[in-house]
């Protein structure tokens, strides 16, 4: 939010890749979650404006200031030119938020997590451990493999079940079963897949076979 937020519109699905967010929404309306702040240079101020610094100050704090339209502010009602003070934006109290360095915009988080947030997390997870998984055995990476879940709590063997397209997608999966049966970590199975032993929200156990 802030002025020519929607400058990045072109970029928003980038912004969201990068940051790993569901959507980025952009807007040049504030409302309620940030406001603008006024910050007087004091070390400029107070030999210029002497004793009446300290009401520019205060009504700086209170917000009672105004800008005008040559890029001036007023403030106790004297004038500040440019240089002599800094507008910066703030995120309100209880808004998960930051504000740009450059001042003229603030990045709002919405950090609830739904139930199908949290699946999509625990599917991305088990996608990261696979893949780990595939490194450490060695399998390159055009290789498609058959995963064989032996053990996984129940959050995560819903969350794979319900992203299962978008995980056999990741790990280039032909097929995705489980759970069954397992031997040790690093064990090989009749078939030539490898056991791999794991922690995901409780132990994760699967194996990898190369197809």
């Amino acid at each position: 939010a802030g002025p020519g937020a929607r400058d990045l519109a072109p970029m928003a699905d980038l912004l969201a890749d990068e940051i790993n967010v569901k959507e980025v929404e952009l807007t040049d309306e504030i409302g309620d979650r940030a406001s603008f702040l006024l910050r007087p240079d004091g070390r400029v101020l107070g030999p210029r404006l002497g004793a009446e610094a300290q009401a520019v100050f205060a009504a700086a704090r209170a917000g009672r200031w105004t800008r005008n339209d040559d890029g001036s502010v007023t403030a106790a009602d004297c004038v500040l030119a440019p240089g002599e003070f800094e507008i910066t934006l703030a995120p309100a109290d209880g808004v998960v938020a930051g504000a740009l360095g450059s001042g003229d915009a603030v990045v709002i988080l919405d950090a609830a997590v739904t139930p199908d947030l949290e699946a999509e997390g625990l599917a991305r997870d088990a996608v990261r451990l696979i893949q780990n998984a595939r490194r450490d055995q060695g399998l390159v990476v055009t290789d498609r493999v058959a995963v064989e879940i032996a053990e996984a709590s129940e959050a995560v063997a819903a969350a794979v079940d319900q992203w299962r397209g978008y995980v056999a997608e990741q790990v280039l999966a032909a097929s995705i079963t489980g759970p069954g049966p397992a031997g040790g970590p690093g064990a090989e199975t009749a078939d030539g897949g490898v056991v791999h032993d794991t922690e995901l929200d409780g132990p994760f156990r699967f194996t990898l076979r190369r197809v």
